[in-house]
């Protein structure tokens, strides 16, 4: 026998030695079963030439053949036999993303109960609740850099076992809530600055805003389990189980469960919110140059810059994350694929960098901005003082001299 084809057969498993007598096989054909790769479940195919196949991981047992085997597999975008990421520099990345994310937002969400005013309670309250959000990418991005280090050398014979664990069902999760909640806090973070621009004497209740701040955490956590809730339907089975790492985005042509899902809440739902925070910093900008006009000082212009930096920056960093999976997304979704090297950059690096630079944008730069207000403002008051005493000093001399 030189082919032969078990492909379409519910089969599960080969027993140890299934092949042994079947030396001159050439091709051999397993597609569309269940089979989970183990060491030497290829053993006596010393003569193989090509083996077809449903998951890359399957590849990772080929036998030992004389020949050079060709193994036809869907390609998959991330990992390979050896490693579950297979990009080098995303391997280091990965890392240092990590430590931004975790380190950046836990220093933030110190600071900012040291900083924070009365009048900016609600602005405090939305950027401490994503300082929180986007440290759940931190410990997203940990897990899977810790589990790569687990599994090098080895990893695609332990694909299935680490997609279908816990923890990845975890881990997917935690960057889901982390991703959703950090959109909807910048959201609100526009909001409430538009507010306090445009009607300055708005009193917002701190009830409303804790009540803001527990909607988008439920919204959040919601669209992440509702998968795992609903995972007994077909339509969300295996849901994060079909990446290694662990997050379904819609950035392939390959129909996976879920797929209609993920382009609804990521590409878009997320391009809304985007549409609307870039909308709300153009407003906050148009606001700041009107008041520029009806009063020239050089405070007001220095304000201005740097109001213009930040919606700059805002816009350009959720540009930089939301348009690359948006455009993808829609691309995949006419059929038309994208390479192996974006479809890695964008998972490990693009969707974490708002979780980095968040903390930076929003929380550090205010506290920063708010101490040195402080600092001018104590300046301006001992000046006071110094020109007060000497005003007394100078009066109580010309009196003097006055009497004399």
């Amino acid at each position: 026998m030189t082919i032969l084809d078990l492909s379409n057969n519910k089969i599960t498993h080969f027993s140890d030695g299934i092949f042994l007598h079947l030396e001159n096989l050439q091709i051999l054909y397993i597609q569309n079963n269940e089979i989970l790769p183990i060491p030497g479940m290829f053993r006596g195919l010393f003569n193989i030439k090509w083996l077809h196949v449903d998951v890359f991981s399957i590849c990772c047992a080929k036998p030992q053949s004389i020949n050079v085997v060709k193994c036809v597999a869907p390609q998959n975008e991330l990992s390979s036999c050896d490693q579950l990421i297979n990009v080098p520099i995303l391997n280091v990345g990965i890392w240092y993303i990590a430590l931004l994310a975790t380190f950046g937002n836990i220093v933030a969400f110190i600071s900012s109960f040291t900083t924070f005013q009365k009048t900016t309670i609600s602005y405090f309250t939305f950027c401490r609740n994503l300082s929180v959000a986007d440290f759940l990418m931190g410990l997203y991005l940990y897990i899977i850099a810790i589990m790569n280090l687990v599994y090098i050398g080895n990893y695609g014979l332990n694909d299935y076992a680490w997609r279908h664990s816990g923890l990845c069902k975890f881990a997917g999760i935690l960057a889901t809530t982390s991703s959703e909640a950090s959109t909807l806090f910048v959201l609100l973070i526009t909001i409430d600055r538009v507010i306090s621009i445009k009607y300055p004497f708005f009193q917002r209740q701190r009830g409303f805003t804790l009540g803001l701040t527990l909607l988008s955490w439920v919204v959040a956590i919601f669209i992440s389990v509702a998968p795992i809730l609903l995972e007994e339907v077909p339509f969300f089975a295996d849901f994060y189980s079909k990446s290694p790492i662990c997050i379904s985005l819609p950035l392939s042509v390959r129909r996976q469960t879920g797929w209609q899902y993920s382009m609804v809440i990521f590409v878009g739902f997320n391009f809304i919110i985007f549409l609307a925070i870039a909308v709300g910093q153009i407003v906050i900008l148009t606001e700041v140059m009107k008041s520029s006009r009806v009063c020239h000082s050089s405070n007001v212009r220095h304000r201005e810059v740097a109001l213009a930096k930040s919606v700059v920056s805002v816009v350009l960093t959720d540009l930089l994350c939301w348009i690359p999976i948006g455009i993808i997304g829609m691309l995949t979704f006419y059929g038309i694929d994208v390479s192996q090297d974006a479809y890695a950059w964008i998972i490990v690096l693009v969707l974490p960098v708002n979780s980095a630079l968040n903390p930076m944008l929003y929380t550090l730069s205010t506290i920063v901005r708010e101490r040195r207000r402080s600092k001018f403002e104590r300046n301006l008051e001992d000046h006071f003082e110094v020109c007060q005493t000497n005003y007394k000093a100078c009066h109580e001399e010309v009196n003097h001299k006055q009497r004399g």
